[in-house]
């Protein structure tokens, strides 16, 4: 039976809080949340919740100090689920400003420790995403893909961790593939953005990269599409199919439910990942994206009549991600 919490209670006002962060941000996958059941789609309301409101302390340019308020965040989240802090004061279900952008989520805290507690979620994944989301504060420009797979494994994997969690395994522990997984889904992320992120002086390819292509920073900067640049896309478009192919392995491993809400999600950035193949030579200057009508024919794939498994990536040249 689901449990019902008195409508002014802390808990039921840091969950409204939640939904409330869930529905503004109008993410396409929020509608997904009601392929599980009520306890389930609270606690990804909550995750969900978590993680944009991590990120927004640093991209929404909201802060004054964003450092400042990270650490704080930071250390009210350790607080809360380390060392069992319960001092959270009034909360508000409102998404009103207030003196500082941090302060705010104090009325996510309620929500998440139980949310934690409930569905035995690592605290240690979702302090990772802090982590991640801190590095982002200065201009990137990675040096190895060893340090940009670590920085996908805070910012993706971690949260993957947790969505595991509350989907519900087969296994008594997170698989490895989970890591695959965040990873796969972060590298189609930074293809996508590259036209964002270099007017941002973010690069999150690798520099070794660049190097064995001989590819020039100096182009990218300024946007030429040499062949150069073009191999180097092949090369890490291929690398992220890679992840995909181990990834593909969680979906026999969940409960139903579970099941249709990862295929949906993976069927969707693999997808991208096949659109940024086919148009990569206008990455550096506009973001490509799946339409609405592509995005809700997958939607309703997964809804109605679920595929039962996964085909697993194998080529470029590819024309289908699942099979029924």
């Amino acid at each position: 039976m689901p449990r019902i919490d008195p409508p002014d209670s802390q808990l039921a006002v840091s969950y409204a809080f939640c939904r409330a962060i869930c529905r503004a941000a109008g993410s396409s996958f929020y509608p997904a949340f009601s392929m599980l059941s009520q306890e389930k789609a609270q606690a990804m309301e909550t995750i969900y919740a978590f993680c944009r409101f991590t990120d927004d302390l640093v991209d929404d340019k909201l802060s004054v100090d964003p450092a400042q308020d990270l650490e704080t965040w930071y250390q009210w989240v350790h607080g809360a689920l380390v060392r069992g802090d319960r001092s959270w004061g009034e909360l508000h279900s409102d998404l009103g400003t207030s003196a500082s952008p941090v302060s705010r989520g104090r009325a996510l805290l309620p929500a998440l420790v139980d949310t934690v507690e409930q569905f035995r979620i690592p605290p240690e994944s979702l302090l990772r995403v802090i982590d991640g989301v801190r590095s982002d504060l200065t201009p990137r420009h990675v040096a190895t893909f060893a340090e940009l797979e670590d920085y996908c494994s805070k910012v993706a994997s971690a949260v993957g961790v947790a969505c595991l969690c509350v989907w519900g395994m087969e296994t008594q522990s997170i698989p490895p593939e989970a890591h695959d997984c965040g990873v796969a889904f972060q590298l189609t992320n930074i293809l996508r953005d590259l036209a964002e992120d270099v007017k941002l002086g973010r690069i999150y390819l690798p520099q070794e990269d660049f190097v064995r292509f001989r590819c020039s920073l100096e182009d990218f900067a300024a946007r030429r599409v040499t062949p150069q640049w073009l191999a180097l896309l092949d090369f890490e478009i291929e690398r992220a199919r890679n992840y995909y192919r181990r990834a593909a392995h969680i979906h026999g491993l969940l409960a139903p439910d579970g099941r249709r809400i990862f295929g949906l999600m993976w069927d969707v950035y693999w997808q991208l990942l096949k659109e940024i193949a086919r148009r990569k030579e206008q990455l550096l200057e506009r973001r490509v994206r799946l339409s609405r009508l592509r995005k809700s024919l997958l939607w309703l794939r997964w809804m109605v009549f679920p595929p039962k498994k996964l085909i697993e990536p194998t080529s470029p040249q590819e024309s289908g991600s699942v099979k029924g």
